[in-house]
């Protein structure tokens, strides 16, 4: 089992079900990078490694996966950006619950994110959001 993807449905899952997030990130939540032409604001999470923990004779007991989960937009968007990622860690931070044949234990944000770039165009972005490791164990 990939545990990785499994942690991603939730994530996913658990974003969505916030009514309050998908209405701010018109945008859509996506896995990786959001398609080109998306609208800003949008939610991307992506895995930032995914170590197994082992026990006796190399038997996966579960996986300990951290992904970084970010609002992302244009910084005139700042106040919509940081009500995402209050959203982000109200819907992630100390939950847990099954997707797709996984369990994720916990999910603990280890550190929050705010970073900003100037684009190709000359535009300031903005990210905001947190790292989140998930303890996944495969059902």
């Amino acid at each position: 089992m990939n545990e990785t993807s499994r942690g991603f449905q939730w994530i996913r899952a658990q974003l969505l079900a916030s009514s309050g997030l998908v209405a701010a990130a018109v945008g859509g939540v996506w896995a990786d990078v959001a398609p080109p032409g998306t609208v800003a604001p949008w939610v991307v999470m992506t895995s930032q490694s995914s170590p197994d923990v082992a026990g006796v004779a190399g038997v996966r007991l579960w996986t300990k996966a951290t992904f970084q989960v970010v609002a992302y937009g244009p910084a005139s968007a700042e106040a919509t950006l940081d009500t995402l990622s209050d959203l982000i860690d109200t819907q992630l931070q100390r939950q847990h619950g099954a997707a797709g044949g996984a369990y994720i234990n916990s999910c603990v944000r280890t550190s929050g994110i705010s970073l900003g770039e100037t684009r190709a165009d000359g535009t300031q972005w903005v990210r905001r959001g947190g790292i989140y490791v998930l303890e996944i164990y495969a059902l």
